[in-house]
C-alpha cells in the first residue's frame, strides 16, 4: 500500500466517522425536541408557533404521485408568526 492509499483510507474513515457522529447528533436533536415538545400545553405550542388549534380544513385530496394534501386555515391567532410552510411534514391529532 502506498502512502497515498493510506491517506485516502484515513480520509474515508474520517468521513464515515463524521457521518456516524452527525447521524447521532440528528437523532439526539429529534429526541430532545420530542421530549421538550411533549411537556408543553397546547396554548404553549400555539405561542411557539408549532401548533394550530383550532383550524378549519378547507380542502383535501390527492395530488401528483398520489401524495395526499390538506389545505387548512387557522381560526384564531391568524396574525401570529408560526413554524409551518408549504411542503413540510406535519402531525395531525
Amino acid at each position: 500500500m502506498t502512502s497515498d492509499s493510506k491517506t485516502m483510507l484515513s480520509s474515508k474513515e474520517q468521513l464515515l466517522q463524521l457521518k456516524k457522529m452527525l447521524q447521532i447528533e440528528k437523532q439526539e436533536g429529534i429526541l430532545e425536541y420530542q421530549k421538550h415538545n411533549s411537556t408543553l400545553t397546547i396554548d404553549q405550542k400555539k405561542k411557539k408557533g408549532t401548533c394550530w388549534y383550532p383550524l378549519i380544513i378547507q380542502k383535501s385530496g390527492y395530488g401528483l404521485g398520489d401524495y395526499p394534501y390538506l389545505i387548512v386555515e387557522r381560526t384564531t391567532m391568524q396574525g401570529m408568526p408560526h413554524q409551518f410552510s408549504s411542503g413540510k411534514p406535519v402531525a395531525l391529532f
